[in-house]
């Protein structure tokens, strides 16, 4: 018998028969107008999701959701589960997140489709986690952040929906949280313009936040990447506000002096991160622990978690910007450093105490051969070298907090741990460096390399 596993405060499910539910012939993109997708997959399952469409509803009471789901060429083996039609709610902007933890095979690839009211979604694929004994001899994983809608079409996500890759791990910036991307706003491209409910430049509500969210899902090629890998997802800083940070000194959300909204109150700053966080959680595929009773974001949403593949790799996914300290100096400026004297305080932190312990601990802990983090900004030293000085290009990445990149990196090379590997996003382009745990005494390009395991890549 199916057990009705679900990811709360979402649905719960019941199991059913999948004779006479699996539709090929039906498919209607009207009701599923934002697509399916897979997330944050365990040994024994996946997350699912979906989204109906609320003018497709016509008997809140009595349309039961269902999903039908089967391994790989084995149709014949199908399974079903049933999703009560009161729990596709408006609270949750009806998207819809099942659990199927327990339900699949380990290290297995999987079709699925939902079918409402007599009409079916299209057919997606998701693969589960091998055990975590399990000796893999490769791993294929592709790595994506920031992808801005209104500036460019997605037809790399055509291309990776094609592609034979493991599991997607996306970096954050799943959406930006600008009506059109700062420089570009005469350049607007066919098909590609984004307006908010409030009539703001930058989203400020939840229904700003969620029609950022439908807009990007509503692209094709979007949508097909999601129908056909199982995703893997942190957050950045736009998917809330550009350079955010926390200001513990007011406890509420930080904003940069370019951000119109950094003069709104403390209440309505933590109103904007919490809308950005459920939003965030409403329409990604994502096992992470939330509680919607909570009023303060810290205690709303923990997203950092890992993944293990087999004895090959385990990743561990951080969130760098819900407890990071305030910016000593604007992280915009190009400068040596001299307007920023409080960048060495070992007080400054990225990641919090909690977080930052849990990532050393899971590291220098871990039994796999290739150990990755999951990072939003550059960890390696970034910035340019002139005759007298050295000039820091982003103070918003790790070089504005070097007491916390190099406890990280001591902890992991005291630990004697090898094979260190640090997935990174943020800058729209790619480097491939040597991350070291001291950089004062030696030049921005020519590191000694004293940490010679330890590999960022930025994509």
């Amino acid at each position: 018998m199916l057990s009705g596993a679900v990811f709360a405060p979402f649905v719960t499910v019941s199991p059913t028969t999948a004779a006479g539910i699996l539709n090929t012939s039906n498919q209607d993109n009207d009701v599923f107008s934002f697509g399916i997708a897979s997330g944050d997959p365990s040994d024994s399952g996946v997350i699912i999701w979906t989204r109906i469409n609320p003018e497709y509803i016509q008997n809140p009471q009595t349309d039961d959701l269902h999903l039908v789901f089967w391994p790989l060429n084995q149709k014949e083996n199908s399974k079903a589960i049933k999703i009560n039609a009161d729990e596709i709610k408006r609270e949750n902007d009806f998207t819809v997140r099942i659990n199927l933890d327990g339900m699949m095979d380990e290290n297995q690839f999987y079709h699925y489709q939902f079918e409402y009211g007599q009409r079916s979604s299209i057919i997606g694929r998701c693969r589960t986690l091998p055990a975590s004994t399990t000796t893999l001899e490769q791993l294929k994983l592709a790595v994506l952040t920031c992808q801005d809608f209104t500036t460019g079409y997605y037809n790399a996500f055509s291309h990776l929906a094609d592609e034979a890759v493991d599991f997607v791990v996306h970096m954050g910036d799943f959406i930006y949280e600008y009506s059109q991307y700062e420089g570009f706003e005469d350049s607007t491209l066919p098909g590609r313009k984004l307006t908010f409910p409030s009539g703001q430049k930058l989203a400020t509500t939840l229904e700003d936040f969620r029609h950022a969210y439908k807009t990007y899902r509503s692209d094709k090629q979007l949508q097909k990447a999601m129908a056909q890998h199982t995703w893997i997802l942190s957050t950045d800083d736009h998917d809330c506000a550009d350079n955010c940070y926390w200001n513990y000194e007011e406890d509420t959300l930080g904003l940069p002096s370019h951000d119109s909204r950094h003069q709104l109150d403390a209440q309505a700053l933590m109103d904007i991160k919490l809308s950005s966080q459920k939003a965030w959680f409403e329409y990604v595929p994502t096992r992470v622990d939330i509680n919607e009773d909570a009023s303060h974001p810290h205690d709303y949403l923990t997203i950092y978690r890992n993944f293990k593949f087999g004895q090959l790799a385990e990743i561990f996914m951080t969130d760098s910007r819900t407890y990071r300290s305030e910016p000593s100096c604007d992280s915009k400026d190009l400068n040596d450093g001299s307007q920023c004297m409080d960048i060495p305080d070992p007080k400054r932190t990225m990641l919090g105490d909690r977080q930052r312990n849990w990532l050393i601990d899971g590291i220098n802990t871990s039994d796999s051969h290739w150990k990755i983090w999951g990072n939003q900004t550059l960890v390696a030293k970034f910035g340019l070298t002139g005759i007298l000085r050295e000039y820091q290009i982003n103070k918003d990445a790790w070089d504005g907090f070097p007491e916390e990149r190099k406890t990280i990196a001591r902890a992991i090379k005291d630990n004697g741990t090898n094979n260190f590997v640090t997935l990174t996003g943020d800058l729209h382009t790619s480097i491939v460096t040597y991350s070291k745990i001291e950089y004062t005494n030696d030049g921005i390009f020519y590191p000694n390399g004293d940490l010679d395991n330890l590999v960022v890549q930025n994509l």
